[in-house]
């Protein structure tokens, strides 16, 4: 199982094409600086980073489109940095760049609130691992955060819109399974 699990960690980046992996669980494959939506399986809503504010909450919401296309408030640029996901708002720039999805790790308690913060590449709060949920359809994800060992979350799949969005001790429930699909 070791020797799969190197073997498979060696492979993540090859040319532009990036899979994030963790033992015995098929990867997310997806293009570096591909655009895409999260969308929390329990409840149906997209992730959202509403203002292009630093330091604001990042929420659920109902998908809206404009111009036939995801929002750009939830629309989230995939990239890798140090071999983990980091996702970055499409609305929230602000006069240092992109705001990225980022768990407050400052925060001593069992569930981490996310909020978009300046994009820092290295930045341990901005590392995602994205893996395929296990037994489920080929777009379901759990995402971690390495840094704090929780999961995206959405509380205890609250279906309410402007719910906060939270890093909670991962479980395998519904409110942490995400469908990530890209877009051009």
């Amino acid at each position: 199982m070791i020797r799969r699990f190197a073997a498979a960690a060696a492979a993540v980046v090859t040319g532009l094409t990036v899979a994030i992996i963790a033992p015995a669980a098929p990867a997310l494959a997806i293009q570096q600086g591909d655009w895409s939506r999260i969308v929390n399986v329990a409840t149906g809503m997209a992730l959202e980073g509403y203002t292009t504010h630093n330091s604001v909450r990042v929420v659920q919401r109902a998908m809206r489109t404009f111009a036939g296309e995801p929002a750009a408030q939830q629309s989230w640029q995939f990239s890798v940095d140090k071999g983990y996901a980091r996702f970055r708002n499409a609305l929230a720039t602000d006069s240092s760049g992109w705001l990225a999805l980022t768990v407050n790790n400052g925060v001593d308690a069992l569930a981490r609130p996310i909020f978009q913060y300046t994009n820092i590449p290295g930045n341990p709060a901005q590392l995602w691992s994205v893996v395929r949920a296990p037994g489920s359809a080929s777009d379901v994800y759990t995402v971690r955060n390495p840094a704090s060992n929780r999961c995206l979350s959405i509380p205890n799949g609250n279906p309410n819109e402007e719910v906060q969005a939270i890093a909670y001790p991962c479980n395998g429930a519904l409110d942490q399974m995400w469908h990530i699909k890209a877009f051009a």
